[in-house]
Order: structure tokens, then sequence, then C-alpha cells
């Protein structure tokens, strides 16, 4: 019986050894460990599982020399596996950058994967986030550039379609580039399923089509603006505008209407 009591023990200690073995990092990673751990010399397996679950464990700082290293790595592999593993690596120290505010990093990181990995079913989200992060330091001409590049896939999802044309006519209407960012307006507008975002959209053409003195158009967006935003200077300003034209033209009756 001592025999058979024996035996079960090791079995059992075996197989918790197994289980804390694989399960090392199941908490994310202490500083002292972190400190600890042989980046250099770990097995690129054993990086890839600390680096999951530093993600898991929003350690975003911590992570972010495991994913370099992953990436040096395989960097030169043209094994299909391991071209897969390297873009979501990739992908996600471009993540990681955005997490701890490092726009700038993460939007050459999420444009260089967009371009590397064309393919890549995260080619999209990867553009517009390049585009949102380039908006975030006020580089609109990148903005623009990739959010159009994302919108120039015709079978875009709805949702990334809008985060698309938001962050195209936010970045267009910066550059005062009215045609394009009307154009961009008009799409999200149409898309729009609640109230607040129609109205957003309404009072963004209104600007545009008084920057460029199309009356006309203004008129057909105002009565979507919500009476919050009535009071915001901007559009204000171009509806005292609009009032003005159509006074001069005789046009009294709108001209009444819009002062």
């Amino acid at each position: 019986y001592l025999k058979i009591i024996l035996n079960l023990l090791r079995k059992i200690t075996l197989i918790i050894f197994c289980f804390l073995n694989i399960n090392l990092f199941a908490d994310g990673l202490t500083e002292t460990q972190i400190d600890r751990f042989n980046i250099k010399d770990s097995q690129t397996s054993k990086l890839l599982l600390a680096s999951k679950e530093l993600l898991k464990n929003q350690q975003y700082v911590d992570v972010i020399p495991f994913l370099e290293e992953v990436i040096y790595r395989l960097e030169d592999d043209r094994n299909k596996n391991v071209i897969r593993t390297l873009s979501f690596t990739k992908y996600q120290l471009a993540e990681c950058y955005m997490r701890i505010g490092n726009f700038n990093q993460a939007a050459i990181l999420f444009e260089n994967f967009s371009f590397q990995f064309p393919e890549n079913e995260l080619r999209d989200s990867a553009l517009i986030l390049s585009s949102q992060n380039y908006s975030f330091q006020s580089s609109w001409s990148n903005a623009s550039k990739l959010a159009h590049l994302a919108l120039e896939n015709l079978l875009l999802e709805d949702e990334l379609k809008q985060k698309a044309l938001k962050s195209a006519s936010e970045a267009d209407y910066q550059l005062q580039n009215w045609d394009k960012c009307i154009r961009s307006l008009e799409v999200l507008f149409r898309l729009s399923d609640n109230n607040k975002d129609k109205s957003h959209c309404a009072v963004l053409l209104v600007n545009c089509f008084s920057k460029k003195n199309n009356f006309y158009d203004l008129l057909k967006f105002l009565p979507f603006c919500s009476d919050e935003s009535r009071n915001t200077l901007s559009l204000n300003a171009a509806i005292l505008e609009a009032g003005d034209y159509f006074y001069n033209n005789d046009e009294f009756i709108k001209a009444q209407l819009l002062y």
C-alpha cells in the first residue's frame, strides 16, 4: 500500500509541476521577475508566452522589450507561420505604444504594418489607427492620407468605415480641404444611426458649405443641428454669413429665417 501511495504522490507532484510551469506567467510578471528575465537568452516560445500574459495583465510598458526581441528574431524568416506570428507581434507592439501615449511611435508602427502586410486582416484597422494617432499629434496630412487609404477598400465594414470617415473628415477640415471633407461627412451622415452623430456631422457640413459660399446646401443640413450645437461660435458665424448672403440677394424670407 505504501508503494502505491508513493507512486500516486509522485504523479500528483508531476502534474502540479507541469501545471505551474505552463502557467508560470498567468498573472503577468512582477517587477522582480522582469528584472531577472533574460530576454536575449530565452527561447522565442517563452518570450511569446510571457508577452501574452503581460498583455493580458495590461503591462504595456513591460512587454515592449519582449515584443521587440521577438520581432528581431523573426524579421527575416519566410515561413508562413512565422510571418503570421511576426505580423501579429508587430501589431501588438504598435498597440502598446498607443496605450502608453507614445502616439508618434504608434502611428509609425501601424503605418509600417499596413504596408508590410497588405493582405493581413488587420491592415484596415492599422491604417485607421495610424490615422488616429497622427491626428493626436495634429499631423493632419498623414492622418488624411491613411484614412483615405482605408476608405479605398469598398468592402470595409461599416464600423471601420465610420471610424475612417471620422478621421478623414477631421483631418481634411483642419487642412481646409472642404470638398474632401464634405464628401466624407455626407457619407458619415448617412451611416450615422443616432441623432447626436448626425448633428455633429451636420454642424461640420454647415461650416464647410459656409466656407465654400454654398449657402443653399447649407440650408439642407441646418435642421439636423441639435439645439445644444446652436451655441457654438462657428455654427452661428456660418448662419449669420448665410443670412447676409440671402439678404444681399433679396431672398428676405430665407435671411429672416436664418437671423
